[in-house]
């Protein structure tokens, strides 16, 4: 792993506070940023199989020698709701409901280019699921190349409940965009694969896993899985599952 003598980082942390350095915006070198300061990250690449690669979620766990995975199945829709009025600029809701059985969770989050303020925090973020039973905040960190990565910084909260009681609040005006995917998640030893086929005919798989906002995991992620799977003839895609999943044409 490369290193980087702290002097420099130093330095040019510092020529960005006084815009001597402009800012790279959400796509970045995928060695240049040290830490965002976030924390949680997820890092993911994804890819349509019909133009190269893996073509199957089983195909991915072989050649990372991946064993003994738990597999889920979700039904995934998305829903059009009203943006915050004190949302920072940039930034939009997502709203969605993943249904595996019988049961099923509503999440809401708010996603966009830059790391959230700080005020309010995480705990005191107006989440609009009154049962909400997790919050998260983190930075997904999309390879769309060797040597680029895309950066999106979100909050989002999540309530669980039975499909009877699989409602948005009626204060959101949540409105359904019209279809939905389904999707196959093989998890194995902190890694998730997921395989979509989107309401279009399209499918896409995606590999991901949870770290830290730092260069040595960004570096490390690379090293690990985007390498050898641009090596397999891979062409990432630079588009989000949320994106893709919420275009309904």
């Amino acid at each position: 792993m490369r290193r980087y003598p702290m002097p420099t980082l130093r330095k040019t942390a510092l020529l960005l506070l006084v815009g001597l350095v402009p800012a790279t915006g959400p796509v970045i070198a995928a060695t240049a940023v040290d830490c965002t300061c976030v924390g949680t990250a997820e890092y993911a690449i994804r890819w349509n199989p019909k133009k190269g690669g893996p073509k199957s979620a089983e195909e991915v766990l072989a050649q990372f020698q991946l064993g003994h995975p738990e597999e889920d199945k979700y039904e995934i829709q998305y829903f059009d709701v009203a943006s915050p009025v004190d949302a920072p600029p940039g930034f939009a809701p997502i709203a969605r409901k993943r249904s595996k059985g019988e049961k099923t969770e509503l999440t809401y989050k708010l996603r966009g280019p830059t790391v959230l303020p700080m005020s309010p925090s995480l705990a005191e973020w107006p989440c609009p699921l009154p049962s909400a039973a997790e919050r998260k905040e983190e930075a997904d960190i999309s390879f769309i190349s060797r040597h680029q990565s895309k950066a999106v910084y979100s909050r989002s909260c999540t309530a669980k409940s039975s499909i009877d009681g699989s409602t948005f609040p009626v204060p959101m005006s949540a409105t359904p965009k019209g279809c939905s995917s389904t999707m196959r998640r093989l998890k194995a030893e902190g890694v998730k694969i997921e395989e979509w086929h989107l309401s279009n005919g399209a499918k896409l798989i995606e590999i991901s896993q949870s770290g830290r906002d730092t260069h040595a995991d960004r570096e490390a992620f690379r090293d690990r899985f985007v390498d050898p799977l641009l090596a397999k003839g891979i062409t990432p895609l630079d588009q989000s599952k949320s994106e893709m999943g919420s275009t309904c044409d």
